[in-house]
């Protein structure tokens, strides 16, 4: 233990004096020395510079800026592109992940830092420190999937930073065929309603996941919430994002999956734009092709849909 504290009082110290040095290079190999060593012993040391490093623009540099997200409220609807852009990326020779869900970093990340079960308030107040570390894991590109409504704290922290995030796509889905899909999965209407957060002012929009020995918990809110946290024009300009609509991208993949190539190349990534190569994709990966159109909804639930989705489904030229 004695040696411990004095390790911390060392680092703390020095990032101290480098960082009024303004030490950009300096800061960064220590981070990197705490990182490669027994970080669960010196999270409170990251915990203390993350926050004020983030805040100035002339140590962007110490940050690796690797994190990409493809967020949607009902998570199988992003599969197809996340499948794409992996292909994508990978043709291009680029070091990538395999797209995952975020919860999966988060429990990855958990076993290294020996800590059990991530609270939603866990995942809200620490998300800097623990997407800090994610990026850290290695200088790939990470694709994380995410059902999580973006979010903005009272103390200006928000779901991601731009200095961790490379780009982000957000696919929206008429919630007319999402209600109908998980009608028809579920036969049950209680259940859609409860999905979207329509029966119930107290309905819970926390998520569970559930791994071995752990539980992490994220906030995806209702639709008209989820939504509109991501496709405002404010965090779309912040963190490079590119909203899609899920009935343009299965009608018309070619010229979606183009858009996708452009706002990647945008965002800083080396990808050539080849037609043949989505075509490619294309082939190899058909839609399945799926209709809803005989599920049967009653005007009750017709009227809560209107009720709840209907102002902001209107927004993307969705009628129910």
């Amino acid at each position: 233990m004695l040696i411990k504290n004095i390790k911390l009082k060392y680092y703390d110290n020095l990032l101290d004096k480098l960082l009024q040095a303004g030490d950009v290079q300096g800061i960064k190999e220590v981070l990197e020395n705490i990182v490669k060593s027994d970080f669960s012993s010196y999270q409170n040391i990251i915990l203390k510079y993350i926050y004020v490093l983030l805040e100035k623009d002339k140590f962007k540099e110490i940050f690796k800026q690797n994190l990409l997200w493809i967020n949607t409220f009902n998570k199988p609807d992003s599969d197809y592109l996340s499948k794409f852009i992996f292909y994508i990326i990978n043709k291009n020779k680029i070091s990538c992940t395999l797209p995952n869900s975020y919860a999966f970093f988060l429990n990855d990340l958990l076993k290294q830092i020996k800590k059990n079960n991530l609270s939603f308030q866990e995942t809200v107040d620490f998300a800097y420190f623990y997407q800090f570390l994610i990026t850290r894991h290695s200088n790939e590109i990470k694709i994380i999937n995410s059902s999580g409504a973006f979010f903005e704290t009272a103390q200006k922290r928000y779901f991601t930073h731009y200095n961790f995030t490379k780009a982000f796509f957000y696919l929206v889905r008429n919630p007319l065929s999402i209600f109908k899909e998980r009608k028809m999965s579920n036969r049950d209407g209680d259940v859609s309603e409860n999905f979207f957060g329509l029966l119930s002012a107290d309905t819970n929009y926390i998520k569970t996941h559930t791994f071995d020995n752990n539980t992490i918990e994220e906030n995806t809110q209702n639709w008209p919430i989820n939504v509109s946290s991501w496709a405002g024009p404010n965090v779309t300009s912040t963190f490079r994002g590119f909203v899609i609509k899920y009935e343009d991208l299965t009608s018309n993949p070619k010229q979606i999956f183009a858009e996708v190539v452009g706002h990647l190349v945008q965002s800083g990534l080396k990808i050539n734009l080849n037609y043949q190569d989505i075509d490619d994709f294309i082939r190899d990966n058909p839609l399945e092709n799926k209709s809803f159109d005989n599920v049967e909804v009653s005007n009750k639930e017709l009227k809560l849909l209107r009720r709840d989705l209907g102002d902001i489904s209107k927004k993307f030229g969705y009628e129910i």
